[in-house]
């Protein structure tokens, strides 16, 4: 699993055990370069994300924004910025499918029936323009006498 994945890279580039359950201060910064970059890179909840470490999701989200902080003061966290850079470069090229949210999800069905009506608008159209066609031409051809001949009959 991609989760895995991460863990173990984030534990490789920064020489810990994130799955330690203590409160060091390595390990706390290691796991949220974890959450970061789980939440960046794949489709999965806070919850998914954090029940790798049996934590709950709002210690993830915690993390989570914690890493703000690593931006704020760089010099504090090269170590773990340089792992975030690190390991995004490669996650970058890893083709993770995310799910779409519900949102995203009813305005492609919109785009779609809306294609689907302009579609259906240009048929209907098209089909009048020839009834009106094949209407002028019969109303001309029988105006022309040519079936008189079998009207004696």
């Amino acid at each position: 699993m991609i989760l895995d994945n991460i863990a173990e890279m984030v534990a490789a580039e920064l020489k810990t055990n994130l799955h330690q359950n203590n409160r060091k201060q390595r390990n706390v910064l290691a796991r949220a370069v974890y959450y970061r970059l789980a939440r960046e890179y794949t489709p999965y909840s806070l919850q998914r994300i954090a029940d790798l470490f049996n934590k709950d999701h709002a210690t993830a989200l915690y993390g989570f924004r914690m890493f703000d902080n690593f931006k704020l003061q760089p010099n504090l966290y090269t170590r773990e910025l340089a792992a975030y850079e690190t390991i995004g470069k490669v996650l970058k090229k890893v083709k993770v499918k995310k799910n779409e949210t519900h949102i995203e999800k009813l305005i492609r069905y919109k785009e779609v029936a809306e294609q689907e009506r302009d579609d259906a608008i240009e048929l209907a159209e098209k089909a009048k323009y020839r009834l009106y066609r094949l209407t002028s031409f019969l109303n001309g051809y029988y105006k022309t006498n040519r079936y008189s001949k079998y009207a004696e009959l």
